[in-house]
């Protein structure tokens, strides 16, 4: 089973996701990855958020009680699990945070913060649960 880790970055009543490159459709992501050899889940959650979009978090800026797991069910199997983590950015300005990303050119084609009412529009549908829990 695979098992991938990212966090959810929430600036009040919005969400940031990404656009991965060469993806089309209703599949925008929050910033996630695959775990390396010896990582906890908040270590890799942390590594591929500032992989694919350049933040730096560290693990007291994490708000603990919102983890959680999605698993990824094909064929009544768990093929996947997604393991994320709340960061909340709302005492920053929007606009210096969306400044400060540096996208992974080879995996991200953009970034932006969302409503939920436009996000449910956008996010990959296994990920849309993510929407209820934080905004």
């Amino acid at each position: 089973m695979v098992e991938s880790c990212g966090l959810v970055i929430k600036h009040k009543n919005e969400i940031l996701l990404i656009k991965p490159k060469g993806i089309s459709g209703k599949n925008f992501s929050i910033p996630k990855g695959l775990m390396e050899n010896g990582e906890d889940y908040m270590d890799a959650a942390i590594r591929e958020t500032y992989e694919e979009v350049g933040l730096k978090f560290e693990k007291k800026n994490i708000i603990l009680s919102s983890y959680n797991t999605i698993p990824y069910i094909n064929n009544k199997v768990v093929t996947k699990k997604l393991h994320y983590f709340l960061v909340d950015v709302s005492s920053s300005n929007k606009e210096d945070v969306l400044s400060s990303l540096k996208l992974q050119n080879s995996e991200v084609a953009s970034a932006n913060f969302y409503t939920k009412e436009e996000a449910i529009n956008l996010i990959f549908w296994r990920q849309a649960i993510i929407l209820h829990y934080f905004l």
